[in-house]
């Protein structure tokens, strides 16, 4: 495909040199080097952002498998499942056993050192995993349901953790603020 535009600017010579290297090593010119940083220079801000909202690799890939997961599911039973009782329950029963195939391979479960440190009271209220899951899965439902998104006009200055962009959107998406999620 053809360029039909050209650009203007002015770099340091550090920046001419590792242009000219990167075009010697790869073979291509000096401008198809330059193009090619640019446009990943582009894709930078959506990758990066992927990667917060997704977190590290096995987290985004079990996402993903959730999400085939219930996709299969809600095209087999033409339903969706926070809809349908029936189509729910498979979808439950569905996580369950891809969390069975997934599942480390030592028998012995141990509960993390760091859970048990400190005083007694604390060891016992964690060392059950159904209370460091349910304990997180309520943390995180509360965030879900109480989470509002900033203001359009708020000041520059003023940042706000993902969650406060994410978690509303979520909660429309699954129909949880009262309005059509479709």
């Amino acid at each position: 495909m053809g360029k039909t535009d050209r650009l203007s600017t002015k770099i340091t010579p550090e920046t001419t040199a590792a242009l000219e290297r990167e075009a010697k090593r790869t073979k291509r010119s000096k401008s198809q080097v330059a193009e090619q940083i640019l446009q990943e220079a582009f894709k930078a801000p959506d990758k990066a952002k992927s990667e917060r909202a997704w977190g590290k690799p096995h987290v985004k890939a079990m996402a993903a498998l959730i999400a085939d997961l219930i996709t299969r599911i809600e095209m087999q039973t033409r339903s969706r499942w926070q809809r349908d009782r029936y189509t729910y329950e498979a979808f439950r029963y569905g996580i369950n056993a891809l969390l069975g195939q997934l599942a480390p391979d030592d028998q012995e479960r141990r509960t993390p050192g760091h859970l048990v440190q400190g005083d007694e009271e604390f060891a016992i209220n964690w060392d059950n995993p159904e209370t460091v899951g349910s304990a997180n899965a309520a943390g995180l439902w509360q965030q879900l349901m109480t989470s509002e998104a900033p203001p359009i006009d708020h000041p520059e200055n003023e940042h706000f953790a993902d969650g406060f962009y994410k978690f509303p959107k979520i909660r429309k998406d699954l129909g949880l603020d009262g309005g059509d999620n479709e």
